[in-house]
């Protein structure tokens, strides 16, 4: 077992949590993107449907979808989480962020992120739920200063 934890930056940074998901490779995907403050707070939640593609496309699209969103909103300093190995690889610094920080962590401390995208694979494709905060179904979610294992 290994000790692995969810860890925040500091005041200025929107840490934003992606995942994607499929029911088959390829199949009905979609996709999640948590967006939390350096207080652990939630700013926003996506769930959004894909429609047809494959987890890799799932994951880059949380990717995608994150990075836009965060645009959009002037959030302009945001650190980028996934579980996807091979998704953060395929991303380099956008020009038009002033702190772009990409970091792969396991499943066990990214799991918010994935109760999104298995809702968004439950949607349509280009349907979409935007919460502000934390909606209610993310009845669990990673907590800075708790320690969780990895088998």
């Amino acid at each position: 077992m290994k000790e692995c934890k969810w860890y925040l930056l500091d005041v200025s940074v929107v840490k934003i949590n992606c995942d994607g998901a499929s029911r088959s490779n390829p199949g009905q995907s979609g996709l999640g993107c948590i967006f939390r403050n350096w207080q652990s707070n939630f700013l926003l939640v996506i769930a959004k449907g894909i429609g047809l593609g494959t987890n890799f496309e799932a994951e880059c699209g949380a990717v995608i979808e994150g990075v836009e969103e965060a645009v959009k909103r002037g959030w302009l300093k945001i650190w980028i989480e996934s579980d996807s190995t091979t998704a953060i690889q395929a991303f380099a610094k956008s020009k038009k962020l002033q702190f772009c920080l990409l970091s792969h962590t396991w499943r066990e401390v990214n799991y918010s992120a994935n109760q999104a995208a298995n809702k968004g694979v439950g949607l349509s494709a280009g349907d979409d739920i935007i919460f502000a905060g934390r909606p209610p179904w993310i009845v669990r979610w990673e907590n800075a200063f708790q320690a969780f294992e990895r088998l």
